[in-house]
């Protein structure tokens, strides 16, 4: 991890309408598409720290967990849209898990990962199924392959209540009882993935839920505080006290290096290889 940049506010959002690269989504931000907008106006409610990965552990570890979103190039631009698109939608869900942030019990711990688990499920969605539905003309720039959003494309889904009624049951069933087709295998393969990753934050879960919360509490504090300069000192202690906890929990350039190790190990040792688009 280096080059870390925390940006809060308008800068924030600035910087996110930067990291687009496909007209779909150039226009949707600028025009301010109400289910992207939704999704930012949650996401950056808090500042977000973007940071350049420079360790393959960095690949698959969920560093946005704790506000850290690693910035990354895909020769598709498509693909690079989707990626920020999916962590994002992670941040704009993760502020339902504020009653899971005082937790260390075994019965916590299950809430917690429950949490996660939807969190995941709904990024993914959002990511890998809505997406298509909010911009058509996306599809054509994605891959070339088929995806499991396809079927339902052929079938004429929609942006509407019935179709996303539909498309959230033929997901969970899809993770959890899969068809035996190669692509629902792998759904499937994914979703036993966030259980695993539970386990092995199971041990130290709280302690990112108990300084997340307390940085989010001093920085809503700024908004009750009309003098502008004043404000500004409770948001750069909040935005203080959170990166001095992910650096005392940083290992030889990594944040919480012992999960990320665990994990890498579990999905194997190519994990290039393993998560290449």
């Amino acid at each position: 991890m280096k080059n870390c940049q925390i940006y809060y506010g308008q800068k924030l959002l600035y910087f996110i309408e930067k990291l687009w690269t496909t007209d779909e989504f150039k226009k949707a931000h600028r025009d301010i598409h109400p289910e992207l907008w939704d999704i930012l106006d949650k996401a950056t409610q808090y500042p977000i720290c973007f940071y350049e990965p420079n360790d393959p552990l960095e690949r698959s570890h969920f560093s946005t967990f704790y506000r850290y979103i690693p910035l990354r190039h895909y020769d598709n631009p498509a693909v690079n849209d989707l990626y920020y698109l999916h962590e994002l939608a992670h941040l704009a869900g993760m502020h339902h898990l504020a009653d899971s942030r005082q937790c260390e019990t075994p019965e916590d711990y299950k809430r917690w990962a429950s949490a996660m688990e939807q969190n995941e499920i709904q990024a993914s969605l959002i990511s890998e199924v809505f997406v298509y539905l909010w911009f058509p003309t996306l599809r054509q720039k994605t891959f070339t392959f088929e995806i499991w959003v396809d079927r339902f494309l052929a079938q004429g889904a929609e942006w509407t209540p019935e179709w996303v009624f539909v498309l959230n049951g033929e997901r969970m069933r899809a993770m959890e009882r899969p068809n035996n087709d190669q692509i629902e295998q792998y759904i499937h393969k994914y979703f036993l993935q966030n259980k695993i990753w539970a386990d092995i934050w199971s041990q130290s879960f709280y302690k990112v839920n108990k300084n997340i919360n307390l940085f989010e509490s001093i920085y809503d504090m700024s908004s009750m505080i009309f003098d502008f300069s004043k404000a500004n000192i409770f948001k750069d202690n909040a935005c203080r006290m959170w990166t001095n906890f992910v650096e005392e929990n940083t290992k030889y350039g990594i944040p919480f290096r012992k999960e990320a190790s665990q994990f890498s190990e579990y999905l194997g040792t190519d994990v290039k290889t393993m998560f290449k688009v």
